[in-house]
């Protein structure tokens, strides 16, 4: 297979340059059912070669190698001497045919059934059919190779067979010990992320402003769409240090990766503040994984320690409550609350509940439970007092009818005047439902 590559290549750069003096040196891929040739350098032409030993073809002046396929005598000839090439190695290959896009040449090919069986070694030899399926570049390929033949079929079931691929086609990327994972999945993925590529952006470029948005967008959906189609080949990658990320780059990846794999990626790689405060926000109804999280040292790209601020979490806290559509369980709330504040203490419920706009009831019930049985009344008056203030109706209610036993009249009466001072009739309406029954 090498052999056949290398003749290949010597006849396109150098035996037939030096014979039609065509400029183009060319990269040349090779595949299945073609090869393509791909124009590197179109400036110096070649010497005349007067020791060639095959003999010339006509020459009709300087032109590029497509140029030149004008002629027929010449393309016929070309097919003729590559065909033998290739069928050194797939003796069935027939039906040769010059395609171009006006850059880059193919010279495609059909080959008949059973092709792979007549001059390839044995199967337990994975290396040469490991070589051969290496040069596809499009799933379609690799998938039809996977079907030429039931042999063929049977050894795109080994994973060693997959692991060789990884070794030739990606080196860079190639581990010798890949237990726990799906080889095939890693190579079809590496595929993925070799054609995609991930996109950059030049921060010296001054249209960065006008390119930025675009630039989020396309970052966005390549680790989306990567995570999505091929999560193994990115925990292969992200927790094996074989690929470099930055911090636009980490800004998605936390977005994508399920709690146990993104737990894996905070110990793994440095983190920015906002980053860590990115994932608390996105994180925090995840009690279990939040508990694993402040207990995981994290660190920042200088190394040093870094640890979400108290006033942060609180924000991020009663934010969440706050939120119409947030249904959050007990369960978070003892966890958040005993967190951020430890104590149960009655100034400390009263001030949560002020800063809740809809407390649910089960949390409402709870917090009413950690309330003394006695209590100041003057104090008691400045709470009720300031829950009207902050139109929190649902709270008033549990707090009033817990110790409305303890208040006379005259306290009702204060009550009142405060309710009053709201000019929202529905909000008065609220609050004297709760104080008239």
């Amino acid at each position: 297979m090498e052999q056949y590559k290398r003749d290949v290549i010597e006849y396109f750069n150098d035996t037939l340059r030096s014979r039609l003096r065509y400029p183009e040196i060319f990269n040349i891929e090779f595949y299945m059912d073609r090869i393509i040739l791909k124009p590197i350098n179109k400036t110096k032409k070649p010497a005349y070669n007067l020791y060639v030993n095959t003999p010339m073809l006509h020459d009709y002046g300087s032109g590029t190698l497509l140029q030149r396929l004008r002629d027929v005598s010449i393309k016929n000839h070309i097919l003729e001497e590559v065909s033998k090439y290739v069928q050194t190695v797939i003796p069935n290959a027939y039906d040769f045919g010059f395609y171009s896009d006006g850059t880059n040449l193919t010279i495609k090919f059909n080959t008949k059934e059973g092709v792979l069986e007549e001059k390839l070694p044995p199967l337990g030899f994975v290396e040469p059919y490991a070589r051969m399926a290496a040069n596809f570049s499009e799933e379609e390929d690799l998938n039809n190779f996977c079907r030429s033949t039931p042999d063929i079929n049977k050894l795109c079931k080994d994973g060693n067979f997959w692991g060789e691929m990884i070794r030739i086609r990606f080196p860079q990327y190639y581990l010798p010990l890949t237990k726990g994972y799906n080889r095939e999945k890693l190579y079809r993925g590496l595929l993925y992320y070799e054609k995609k590529s991930r996109p950059y952006i030049n921060t010296n470029n001054k249209k960065v402003g006008n390119s930025y948005d675009r630039f989020w967008t396309l970052l966005s959906n390549f680790w989306e769409d990567f995570t999505l189609k091929h999560p193994e080949t990115l925990k292969y990658l992200l927790f094996n240090n074989l690929i470099k990320i930055n911090e636009d780059d980490t800004n998605f990846i936390i977005r994508f990766l399920d709690s146990n794999d993104l737990l894996e990626f905070i110990k793994k790689y440095p983190l920015s503040y906002d980053i860590l405060n990115l994932i608390v926000n996105d994180m925090f109804h995840n009690i279990k994984f939040m508990e694993k999280l402040f207990a995981t040292t994290i660190k920042d790209s200088q190394g040093n320690i870094l640890e979400i601020e108290e006033d942060d979490l609180k924000e991020i806290f009663y934010y969440a409550l706050n939120q119409d559509e947030y249904i959050y369980s007990l369960e978070e709330f003892k966890f958040w609350y005993e967190y951020l504040d430890g104590s149960y203490s009655l100034d400390s419920l009263i001030d949560f509940l002020n800063k809740v706009y809809d407390v649910n009831t089960h949390t409402l019930n709870y917090i009413l439970s950690k309330l003394p049985d006695k209590i100041n009344i003057g104090q008691l008056m400045i709470y009720l007092k300031d829950l009207i203030g902050a139109i929190r109706p649902m709270a008033f209610k549990g707090v009033y009818n817990k110790y409305k036993h303890l208040l006379i009249d005259e306290d009702i009466d204060e009550l009142r005047e405060e309710i009053n001072a709201h000019d929202d009739d529905d909000i008065r309406d609220d609050f004297y439902r709760i104080i008239n029954k």
